[in-house]
């Protein structure tokens, strides 16, 4: 028996076909999720390196620009380098630059911030004794008829139980951190690998950069290839101008603390300076994650130069939030205070540290594709694009925009 094929239907069938296996897959897919996402974390693990070397070389490529189109011309003006001397050399100065602060980090740095935690764990139960002892001299102040001392006791208690809970914890981690430093050997293996990456991505960018423009012209329409290069754009110039100028501010910041505290012989200089370098990176938030245990730190060794590490540190977020900052960073965000905290608080529930960091840039991304497409839109509907147009005030006009 010969079976006649019709083409509408045999497409029609095709596709519902499809859609179903789809469908089907998408619910396998649903229920059994951590299948699903250990299958993919395993077949994303080789590719792990290579996100390490995109991101390596991402944040030092601003660092190869510098010396290839700043520094090198100073020294070579009467005879110009060839372009590929000029990046051999641009890459050996930026991971030399690099070699260095990686030693200084991990022979300089580290060992000392370990050394003070480990001295800040062992004298915690001569910080108790302080703090009670504080505690009560500050509620012996306060007006006892209206205090009852088994209040004062209750509150003294509560701050010796806290201390010594802190104690307990800490000392328990300690092993436990050791134990987990051990296990970042992989780690560390994969991130060294990603140094190597970079090379390669850097010493051949425009190769790549190339290279991913013909996919694009290859897969899309050439509407949609502009759109795709116009954001692509807007986004590096947004992330680069950033993360660079975010961990050049903290760096400063870092070492500023690091002198202030030194002069002022405070104690446990490199991890507080440390702590708020680091911490600056993220806006707004970050300062106070980085002052609050910076200052508990200090307060339970000598409370007198607590209060003046916390007077010093609002004067340095002083000038790093009107001086340091709009300088360095500048205004290449874009967004308002409310959405800076949104951002930080949206990526970091989400991603953790990594949202805290990439947040803010991220959504300064979605937040400009968003402002983009409603401008477009009523400038089609011919209407003003300036938010206060829209305010009770000024209504609405109909007919040509006020642009």
């Amino acid at each position: 028996m010969k079976i006649e094929w019709n083409r509408r239907y045999t497409t029609v069938s095709i596709y519902t076909f499809l859609v179903l296996a789809g469908v089907v897959l998408f619910a396998a897919a649903i229920f059994n999720l951590p299948t699903v996402g250990g299958t993919i974390k395993l077949l994303l693990m080789p590719l792990i390196p290579v996100g390490y070397g995109f991101a390596i070389a991402y944040i030092l490529n601003p660092v190869v620009r510098i010396v290839e189109n700043k520094l090198l011309p100073l020294f070579f003006k009467k005879h110009p380098l060839k372009t590929k001397i000029a990046r051999a050399i641009s890459l050996m100065v930026t991971y030399l630059l690099l070699i260095l602060i990686l030693v200084t980090f991990f022979w300089v740095i580290i060992p000392q911030i370990i050394n003070s935690i480990t001295d800040i764990v062992s004298k915690l139960p001569h910080f108790v004794q302080v703090a009670e002892t504080e505690a009560r001299s500050l509620f012996a102040g306060l007006p006892q008829e209206f205090i009852p001392a088994s209040a004062i006791e209750t509150a003294v208690g509560s701050v010796g139980g806290i201390l010594n809970s802190t104690y307990q914890i800490l000392s328990k981690s300690i092993p436990a951190i050791i134990n987990y430093t051990a296990g970042l050997a992989s780690g560390i293996v994969k991130l060294l690998m990603g140094v190597v990456i970079s090379f390669y991505f850097l010493s051949d960018k425009e190769n790549f950069c190339a290279l991913s423009k013909k996919i694009v012209y290859a897969v899309f329409p050439d509407d949609v290839v502009h759109n795709i290069i116009y954001v692509t754009r807007q986004s590096h110039s947004t992330f680069s101008s950033f993360i660079t100028g975010q961990l050049v501010d903290s760096t400063i910041v870092g070492v500023l603390c690091f002198i202030g505290m030194t002069v002022m012989r405070m104690p446990d200089a490199v991890l507080i300076s440390f702590l708020a370098g680091v911490t600056n990176v993220i806006p707004y938030f970050g300062p106070f994650i980085g002052a609050v245990p910076s200052f508990l730190i200090i307060f339970l060794q000598n409370p007198g130069q607590a209060w003046m590490f916390a007077l010093f540190i609002v004067i340095l977020q002083q000038v790093d939030a009107n001086f340091l900052g709009p300088r360095i960073v500048g205004a290449s965000i874009g967004l308002r205070p409310f959405w800076v905290l949104f951002a930080i608080m949206s990526f970091g529930s989400m991603m953790g540290m990594l949202g805290l960091f990439i947040g803010v840039p991220t959504f300064a991304v979605i937040y400009w594709l968003i402002r983009a497409v409603v401008e477009y839109r009523l400038l089609d509907k011919k209407l003003p694009i300036r938010t206060e147009a829209y305010s009770e005030d000024s209504p609405v006009p109909n007919g040509k925009a006020n642009l």
